[in-house]
C-alpha cells in the first residue's frame, strides 16, 4: 500500500510524505509519523534481544503521550511543569508534592443542575424510594470524602466542612456542593465529585420517570484559599 519499503518496521521516511490524516494538523501529524516510528523500533529490538520469541513489552521510559502533551500544547521543559503541575520535567504524570506547603483554610462551591420535565419534577415528591433530594444530599456528602480513591493524583484531605443543597427549580433540580478544609491543597475536586455524585443520585431516583433527564453545568463556581487566591465564575 505504501511502497516497497523494508526496514524492520516496514516503511521508511520518505513514504511518510504521502501520508494523509484528515481533519489534523501538521503537527498533529508529524506526532503520529513520529509515534509510529517509535513503537516499530521498539517492536524491532524486541524481536532482535529475544530471537523472535513472545516476550512481555520493554519499558520503553517515558511513554509518547506526555510527550505528545507538551508538543501540541506548545510547553516545554520546566514551563509545562510550571502549567500543568501533575507533569514532571519529563512528561510523565506525578502526585504533586504538597509536603513544603503551608496548612490555610481553603473553601470551594461547585454546582450542577438536573434538567428534567415538570411531570417528572411534580411526581419526585412521592417517589417510593424516598425523598430523591434529601438521598442526593447524603450521596455527595459520601463521594467528597471518598475524592481521593475516584480521582487518581488527588490528595487524600481531613474535610473540615461538607454541605450539599439540592432544591427544586422550575425545570430541574440545582445542586450546589460546599466544601472546606484546613491543608496544604485545595478543594475544588471535593467540590465538584460532591456535585456530580448527587446529581447523578438524582437521576437514578428518578429514571424510571424520565429515561431523558440531562446533567448539565457540571462547574466550579468559586474557590478562596491558596497561593492561586480566590476564583468566582462568571454568572455564578
Amino acid at each position: 500500500m505504501f511502497g516497497a519499503a523494508a526496514e524492520g518496521h516496514g516503511f521508511n521516511r520518505a513514504d511518510t510524505v504521502g501520508w494523509s490524516f484528515p481533519f489534523v494538523s501538521r503537527r498533529e501529524r508529524q506526532v503520529k509519523i513520529e509515534t509510529h516510528f517509535s513503537s516499530s523500533r521498539s517492536r524491532r529490538e524486541t524481536k532482535e534481544m529475544t530471537g523472535g520469541a513472545q516476550s512481555a513489552p520493554m519499558n520503553r521510559g517515558p511513554s509518547v503521550y506526555p510527550w505528545r502533551v507538551r508538543e501540541l500544547s506548545g510547553l516545554k521543559g520546566d514551563n509545562l511543569r510550571g502549567k500543568l503541575s501533575h507533569y514532571d520535567r519529563r512528561g510523565q504524570a506525578r502526585m504533586v508534592d504538597v509536603s513544603a506547603k503551608a496548612n490555610t483554610d481553603r473553601r470551594a462551591v461547585a454546582g450542577a443542575f438536573v434538567k428534567m420535565r415538570p411531570a417528572t419534577l411534580r411526581a419526585a415528591g412521592r417517589n417510593p424510594k424516598g425523598d430523591p433530594l434529601e438521598i442526593a444530599r447524603f450521596a455527595g456528602i459520601a463521594a467528597a470524602k471518598r475524592t481521593a480513591e475516584l480521582i487518581p493524583l488527588c490528595h487524600p484531605l481531613l474535610l473540615s466542612h461538607i454541605d450539599v443543597e439540592a432544591r427544586l427549580c422550575k425545570n430541574g433540580v440545582r445542586i450546589t456542593s460546599t466544601i472546606r478544609t484546613t491543608g496544604p491543597t485545595g478543594v475544588e475536586m471535593e467540590a465538584l465529585v460532591a456535585a456530580s455524585i448527587a446529581a447523578l443520585t438524582v437521576y437514578d431516583m428518578c429514571k424510571a420517570l424520565d429515561r431523558g433527564i440531562e446533567i448539565t453545568e457540571v462547574r466550579l463556581l468559586e474557590k478562596s484559599g491558596g497561593k492561586s487566591g480566590g476564583y468566582r465564575a462568571p454568572g455564578a
